[in-house]
């Protein structure tokens, strides 16, 4: 019984000496969680990703009826637009670090308010 007192207080400690070390992952301005490893090609594909995530919201809710098709062609083609900046950033960051990071974020915002401005409707 003894043996398990000690086995038990010792995983307890080893638990809270792993978990110590653990940190949330930071975010940049625009509220990226991104791990702090993340290159600016991963930053770049989340763009990327959430500009696919609202195609598909736009397509699901013109689907629905909650969109017109007007509006359905209007989102796809800013995600179309939002490519398109990402790839202009990507192209700009060997030659302009700091700029591209900005034209990155400005791709960012726009996708993240394209994509919540689909899921309200």
């Amino acid at each position: 019984m003894q043996f398990l007192k000690r086995l038990t207080g010792a995983a307890a400690l080893a638990t809270l000496v792993a978990l110590g070390g653990c940190q949330t992952a930071p975010t940049t301005e625009l509220g990226i969680s991104a791990p702090p490893t993340a290159t600016f090609n991963d930053r770049a594909a989340l763009v990327i990703r959430t500009g696919t995530e609202a195609r598909k919201i736009a397509t699901a809710r013109f689907r629905a009826g909650k969109i017109t098709a007007s509006e359905d062609l209007a989102a796809q083609t800013a995600v179309d637009q939002i490519r398109a900046g990402v790839e202009a950033a990507r192209a700009l960051q060997p030659k302009d670090p700091v700029a591209a990071e900005a034209k990155l974020n400005d791709q960012k915002a726009t996708a993240d308010k394209l994509k919540s401005d689909l899921e309200a409707k």
